[in-house]
Parts: C-alpha cells; sequence; structure tokens
C-alpha cells in the first residue's frame, strides 16, 4: 500500500526470529537517527510488530528514512582493520583506546557499538586472570571460524556502499513482506533458518551458501548496540552477559525479549529488556503486565567448539 499512514504492520518480522527482533531494535534507532520520534507494539493474530508515528508517512518513506538513519550510523562502525572478536584483556582495552580518541559524542556511541562485544574483565573458561587471557566471546558472536568473522561482518553489514535507494529497498521488502531470503550478503546466523550442518545432507552447506535477507541483516547489526553487556558472576565465575541473556541449568545461553500492546519507545523498550521479570525460567507476566507486556519469547543457543546458531525462539 502506498497512502501515508502513522501506523505500519511489519509483516516481515516475525516475533520468534532473534534476527527478526534486533531488525526492529535497529528500525527505531535508525529512524531516530533520521529525525523521527518511532514507537512500537505488537498485534495479532498473527502476531506482527506495528510501527507508530506522530506523522503520517508511507511505506517507502519509512524505509528510505531509515536508510538515512543507518548511513548516519554507520560511520562509527570502524574497527581498524581488525575482523574477529578474538582479544585479549590488554588487546581489547587498546583496541577500545583507539576507537575512544574522537569527539565525546562519537565516543559514547562507539561505547553502546562495543558494550554487546566483550568485557575486559571476562576472560574464558581456564584462562588466567590477567591481561593476556583470551576474553569470553559475546552470546551475539556465532561467528569467528574459518573465513566468517564477526567484526568483518558488522562492518560490512553496516557499510553502506550501495546507493540510499537500494538499502531503502532491502529495508522495505525485510519490513513490509514476508522474507524471501533471496540475498546474497554477510549473516550473523542469528536467523534460525541458518542453521545448516553436513549430516545427513547430500551436498556439503559450503557449496550451497545461504541466502539472507539483506535488509533485516542491516537492521540488526545497527539494534544489536541496544543490547550491552556486563561482568555478572555465576556459579562462583563471572561471565559475559548481554541484555535479556541468561544461562539455563544446563549452561546453554537463552535470550529472551517481551511482546507488548502499547506503542513504546526505543530507550523505553531497551530499559524494559533488562527488567528482572523477564529473566527468571517463567517471566512473572504479572508484574510485567503493568508495563504493556503481554508475552514473552525465548530462543537458545546451540554451541559447538567452533561456531553456534540460534533456534526458533519458543514463547514462555
Amino acid at each position: 500500500m502506498t497512502a501515508a499512514r502513522t501506523t505500519h504492520r511489519l509483516e516481515g518480522l516475525e516475533p520468534d526470529n532473534l534476527l527478526a527482533f534486533l531488525a526492529l531494535l535497529g528500525l527505531l534507532r535508525a529512524l531516530e537517527a533520521a529525525g523521527w520520534r518511532p514507537r512500537a507494539h505488537w498485534e495479532g493474530p498473527p502476531l506482527r510488530p506495528v510501527l507508530s508515528l506522530p506523522e503520517a508517512a508511507t511505506e517507502a518513506e519509512v524505509a528510505e528514512a531509515a536508510a538515512k538513519g543507518c548511513a548516519a550510523l554507520a560511520v562509527d562502525y570502524d574497527f581498524n582493520g581488525r575482523e574477529k572478536l578474538n582479544y585479549t584483556a590488554d588487546e581489547f582495552r587498546s583496541f577500545c583506546l583507539e576507537l575512544n580518541a574522537v569527539s565525546r559524542s562519537a565516543w559514547l556511541r562507539r561505547q553502546d557499538i562495543m558494550a554487546p562485544l566483550a568485557h575486559e574483565a571476562v576472560a574464558k573458561p581456564g584462562q588466567p586472570s590477567n591481561g593476556s587471557a583470551s576474553l569470553e566471546r559475546s552470546p551475539f558472536n556465532c561467528l569467528d571460524v574459518a573465513q566468517v568473522k564477526f567484526l568483518r561482518s558488522l562492518k560490512e553489514a553496516t557499510h553502506i556502499r550501495s546507493n540510499l535507494e537500494v538499502v531503502a529497498d532491502q529495508i522495505a521488502q525485510a519490513l513490509f513482506a514476508p522474507w524471501r531470503r533471496g540475498d546474497r550478503f554477510t549473516t550473523f546466523r542469528w536467523d534460525p533458518l541458518e542453521d545448516r550442518r553436513h549430516a545427513y545432507r547430500a551436498t556439503a552447506p559450503t557449496s550451497d551458501p545461504v541466502k539472507t535477507e539483506a535488509g533485516a541483516i542491516r537492521l540488526a547489526a545497527f539494534g544489536l548496540s541496544l543490547m550491552p553487556g556486563a561482568a555478572i558472576r555465576q556459579r562462583g565465575r563471572l561471565r559475559f552477559m548481554v541484555l535479556g541473556s541468561r544461562r539455563n541449568m544446563a549452561g546453554d545461553i537463552e535470550i529472551t525479549w517481551p511482546i507488548w500492546d502499547m506503542p513504546m519507545s526505543r530507550a523505553a523498550l531497551q530499559a524494559l529488556l533488562g527488567h528482572p521479570a523477564l529473566a527468571g525460567d517463567a517471566p512473572d507476566i504479572s508484574v510485567l503486565r503493568g508495563l504493556s507486556v503481554i508475552g514473552a519469547f525465548r530462543t537458545r543457543k546451540i554451541a559447538s567448539r567452533e561456531y553456534g546458531n540460534f533456534t526458533r525462539a519458543e514463547r514462555v
């Protein structure tokens, strides 16, 4: 539909897909960077997010504004040639100092970018507690193996090489229509359909490359900064956990996000993601209902020794 409206149903963003939820966060961040004042909530069935705007706009105008916002945010995604997220504590500290040798406003933005990636105090299990220890990887990092590298993928997803019209078309496809997953583009393995294994396949996954939804990948890369991490002590040792994440009794990483039915800003949603009532085995909806939460979804990270993937989320 081409009519200008103050609300837009985002048919492409399914509630049980981590990539889609991060894309929703990225959309709110990008539109804010473009000078808009967006809010979002969920309606259904089937459940889909609804974008609310103070002034009417067409779908094309929404996508164009999001593309412009992405271009404005992209200038901070420069990792000084680093491609893999495999730092020691000393290296990570030095790297952050290099990135922060900028203006105060840019320093704050880059702090947000780095916050979901690592913490200099949290080493991998079995590592010494000193500056030479390798840092524990971010729960979002499924990629540092072979030729697939997290920081390189993050830079590629946020770097607007093509013109804004192409990026706007990618974003419109990801937001306003069911995903076709027809794009050859960098990936983070946040989409459950990207879980490709060698066993029981007639051809090797490396010979059958994954296609994805480029607009969702771009938005999700920018949305990642809204889920910062921290050093948290669990079972006697420090762990690096991001907003909305937990480890279950089996030690698996899980990420939980709410479903809410009243329009909410990016800042309010980020605060809601950290609410302790979301973190238990069963989120306490009786507490969260006063904050317009009507449910929650939870995904689990399936991790092998070298790489991982996120499952389709279940409603909890």
